[in-house]
């Protein structure tokens, strides 16, 4: 879908009527401005003398408009729409994770180009500007369920760290900006069954509504023995996942335990390889210390990585010389986990330890670590945030991994002490 221009036309257009007192008792407009000024340390390689670390900068900018309408009792409406400038070192417009070949979402059945400026690759330097269409959804309310239809965000799963169940458009632990979940073009209905029970149930359509690139779903939802008990089985992909989520309180503390087991390729008609079944676990608690202080920790443990570093990465060469893109000289063979299945972390055993302290009310402190037990390699997560006045926040944080540094993009010694150090500010203000 090409088609940029009428979709700002229609937002400007929703605005000019939302300021009309005929249209402001059902359309309310919000939303927000943030700055995010980055700077990247990437990390250098012991068979590369000159690989020497190299800081890259970048300045994102990102303008939010949320509109929203309720007409009637029984329906309302959802848009978001997303603008945001980008001025950052040409090699990152271009930077894939190839690796693991994750995206923002597949899950999206028509969309336009994401780049407004400049159309162009040829003249594509360090400024460009980029928008999304986020959320474009109407909820129908009859008196026996809510039918959502539209792009809309889909996420399961109580863990902190990891979501094992989470795979229509997961976040990973690094991310930066997390506040609001990827939009995807879904048919939902969640049907209430009793106290804090409900059956939900849905189809995500992949590009162009192909059936090997879309999902469907069925949760269900139930309250028992003071549990939150969560059942789910997806089919993404041609690949089925079979999840359940457990929380409840122990003592003063809450506690989680989510699962998820994936059959690779099992609602495929081609052939298919139990070697790429994956079994996931999340296990954890939390509790608040004092006023102040609130900690947590959980175990994730994933069949789909690896023990050994130098299994990390699973790779065949294509071609070489003068020219050749990391993309065109290897083919990485990482597994529908990795391709399809949202995986990211290349281990099986981790611990993630998280803490916020409270400086002051306007002034919170955290910090989230993940260990690889396998590697003895590290994330740190530090971020320290202060609330300037109502609706004005400033940000200050670094994404710091601990570890043997590779030998090279292809050798890895470590996880995290691959990872390149990332150091942010952030400054937000909402309407």
């Amino acid at each position: 879908m090409e088609a940029k221009h009428p979709i700002i036309i229609l937002l400007l257009f929703l605005c000019v009527h939302t300021a009309s007192a005929e249209w402001s008792e059902y359309i309310s407009v919000g939303g927000y401005y943030k700055n995010f000024f980055t700077v990247i340390d990437s990390p250098s390689f012991e068979q590369l003398p000159g690989s020497g670390s190299a800081f890259t900068g970048l300045v994102n900018n990102r303008i939010r408009l949320n509109v929203t309408s309720t007409p009637a009792d029984w329906i309302n409406g959802a848009l978001s729409y997303d603008f945001s400038p980008r001025v950052q070192d040409r090699s990152l417009f271009d930077m894939e994770r190839v690796m693991l070949g994750i995206e923002e979402s597949p899950y999206r059945l028509v969309d336009f180009d994401d780049r407004l400026y400049p159309e162009d690759e040829d003249k594509l330097r360090n400024f460009a500007l980029f928008h999304n269409l986020d959320r474009f959804m109407v909820t129908f309310k009859p008196e026996v369920a809510d039918i959502i239809i539209g792009r809309q965000p889909i996420a399961w799963g109580s863990a902190r760290v990891v979501n094992p169940i989470d795979i229509i458009a997961p976040f990973d632990f690094t991310t930066l900006d997390s506040e609001d979940r990827f939009g995807v073009d879904a048919v939902r209905i969640r049907i209430p069954i009793g106290m804090l029970s409900e059956i939900d149930a849905g189809y995500v359509f992949g590009n162009d509504a192909a059936v090997n690139e879309s999902a469907m779903f069925l949760k269900g939802k139930y309250y028992y023995l003071q549990t939150d008990i969560t059942l789910l089985a997806v089919g993404f992909q041609e690949n089925l996942l079979i999840g359940i989520d457990l929380a409840r309180a122990i003592g003063g503390a809450g506690a989680w335990c989510e699962a998820g087991y994936a059959f690779a390729d099992v609602l495929s008609e081609e052939q298919r390889s139990v070697d790429d079944d994956y079994f996931r676990l999340s296990v954890g608690a939390d509790y608040s210390f004092t006023d102040k202080l609130y900690g947590f920790g959980e175990y994730h443990f994933s069949t789909a990585g690896e023990c050994d570093p130098d299994d990390y990465i699973s790779y065949s060469i294509n071609a070489t010389g003068p020219g050749a893109s990391l993309e065109n000289m290897f083919s990485f063979d990482m597994g529908p986990a990795y391709t399809e299945g949202g995986v990211y972390l290349l281990g099986r055993h981790y611990i993630g330890l998280g803490a916020t302290y409270q400086i002051n009310p306007l002034l919170p402190f955290s910090m989230l670590a993940l260990f690889n037990a396998g590697d003895l390699s590290v994330s740190l997560y530090p971020q320290l945030e202060y609330n300037i006045k109502q609706d004005i926040y400033l940000q200050l944080g670094a994404v710091v991994g601990l570890g043997e540094k590779p030998d090279s993009p292809l050798e890895l010694n470590s996880e995290f002490g691959a990872y390149a150090h990332v150091y942010y500010s952030s400054f937000r203000i909402y309407f």
